[in-house]
């Protein structure tokens, strides 16, 4: 038995002789390079990487841009400009006369003129025939309606009628022609004003004045008014 297992170890060793020399001479494998093996694994993943993000790119939606909307009305320069509809609020030409006695009875008689008219509706002392005393300066006022359909705007005036006033009353009236301008108050269709003049008389006797309005082209219009007064010497 020993015998046998001794020629079966000898042979064992004799087969392992035999398959050592059948690779001499041969070229053995290089051996791996660490460094190469770690970039070809690197290149693999960033492949894979930019495939991925190449497919998911491709499978969303496109981004739509923000649209823009022009402005409505633009302009050019800065700041809006002023859109004027009704004639400026100027300040009153005149103080309405709070004491201002309305016209009794059916209403003056007016003379229109195209589209202006002006009605009168309401008057101060003194009436008529009223006695002042000379060299005192007094006031008058007549409101008006205006009952046409323009405005009285700048143009427009409460002038003396002198043609048809008593001879010498000029002289004697310090504010005579009440004129309409660009900073005063302008009068609307069915809107009133007032008008106040102002007379110091210097002679003893009776006197009678006359105003109306005149338009912007000359027309004299509406109710002719008037003051008729007696001028007393003083106490």
């Amino acid at each position: 038995m020993q015998d046998r297992k001794l020629i079966t170890c000898v042979l064992i060793m004799l087969t392992g002789v035999l398959l050592s020399s059948c690779n001499l001479g041969a070229t053995p494998p290089p051996a791996a390079d660490a460094g190469v093996i770690q970039t070809q694994a690197m290149q693999v993943v960033n492949t894979q990487f930019a495939l991925g993000q190449t497919q998911t790119a491709a499978a969303a939606p496109p981004t739509s841009l923000p649209s823009f909307t022009p402005l409505a009305n633009a302009t050019r320069g800065t700041g809006t400009p002023l859109a004027f509809t009704t004639p400026l609020a100027f300040t009153p030409l005149t103080t309405p006369i709070p004491t201002i006695a309305t016209l009794a009875g059916p209403p003056a008689v007016s003379f229109p003129v195209g589209c202006n008219d002006a009605q009168f509706i309401g008057e101060t002392k003194p009436f008529d025939n009223d006695e002042v005393k000379r060299d005192k300066e007094f006031s008058k006022a007549w409101q008006f309606l205006n009952v046409g359909t323009c405005t009285w705007d700048a143009g427009y005036a409460f002038v003396f009628r002198e043609e048809l006033s008593t001879p010498g009353l000029r002289p004697m009236i310090a504010v005579r022609d009440i004129k309409i301008g660009l900073n005063d108050y302008w009068t609307e269709p069915n809107h009133e004003n007032t008008f106040v003049i102002k007379i110091k008389p210097d002679l003893v006797g009776e006197y009678k004045g006359v105003w109306q309005m005149r338009s912007k082209d000359g027309n004299f219009f509406g109710s002719q008014v008037y003051v008729l007064f007696v001028v007393v010497p003083p106490d």
